[in-house]
This record gives C-alpha cells, sequence and structure tokens, in this order.
C-alpha cells in the first residue's frame, strides 16, 4: 500500500521519500539499516521544497526523525507542530506512536478519524501503527470504520 501510495509522486518529492523510509523502517535487518539512512537524509534535506504547507512539512521531517532513533529532537519539534489538516494529524500520530506515546497516538487518531480520514486499510497496513493493532481502542475505531 505503502509502495502503491508512493507510486504516484515524483521521486523527490517530501511525500515520496517520507513514504520510501516509512516502508524502510518496516525492513529486517541488514536492508533496514541500508536504506533507511538514505532515505532519511534525502527527506530532510528536501523538506523545504516540499510544496505543502510550513505545518505539513513540520509534521512530515518530525515523524522522519522519531523514524531515524532522533526521539528527543522529534519530541521537541512534535510540540510545534499544528494539527491543521487530516493528513498533519497522521503525521503526529505516527510520531506519537514512534515515541512510545500510545495512549496520546490512540487520542490523535480518534482526532484524526473525526476530521474525516475513512482510510482504514492504511491504517492496517501501515507498519509504524503495528504496535497499535493489539490495542482495544485501535480495535473499535478501525472497526467503526470498516462498518
Amino acid at each position: 500500500l505503502l509502495a502503491l501510495r508512493a507510486a504516484s509522486l515524483t521521486a523527490e518529492e517530501g511525500p515520496a521519500l517520507f513514504l520510501a523510509a516509512r516502508a524502510a523502517s518496516a525492513l529486517d535487518e541488514p536492508e533496514r539499516s541500508r536504506y533507511l539512512p538514505s532515505c532519511l537524509r534525502r527527506l530532510l534535506r528536501s523538506a523545504d521544497r516540499c510544496p505543502q504547507s510550513v505545518t505539513f512539512r513540520a509534521a512530515m521531517t518530525t515523524t522522519a526523525l522519531a523514524l531515524a532513533g532522533e526521539h528527543e529532537e522529534a519530541q521537541r519539534r512534535l510540540s510545534s507542530v499544528g494539527a491543521e489538516a487530516t493528513t498533519t494529524r497522521y503525521y503526529n500520530l505516527l510520531t506519537k506512536v514512534l515515541l512510545g506515546k500510545t495512549s496520546d497516538a490512540l487520542d490523535d487518531l480518534e482526532e484524526t478519524i473525526e476530521s474525516g480520514w475513512r482510510d482504514n486499510d492504511y491504517l492496517q497496513a501501515d507498519p509504524v501503527l503495528a504496535p497499535l493493532h493489539a490495542n482495544s481502542r485501535f480495535s473499535r475505531m478501525t472497526r467503526q470504520l470498516a462498518a
């Protein structure tokens, strides 16, 4: 699913590089260590050229930092990232999962769904959200989306 989304984007666009980094984060070692740092470096270098809003770029790069294991920096930036749109809320949710803030992430998921997110398949396929799959709140919300 991530590959299909990325295929519609230009290779050097921030969202395409972000999807590539998320896909690389789900790989087993040694492939993860081979591909993830490169994707993240390219993403962080290209973020300023990303045509989306400043808030969107901030949310995307904050999540990328969390993927890279830069948790302190991601946490610092997360407090200044707004939630102007559903996609921005989704990136904030991903960052909170990566930082181990399960309850906050589930709160963000609820807000994301309330603001219009309807792609249950994406929630199930996103490797970053895998730690939430066994959570009863996550299950309840995804069942409601599927109904």
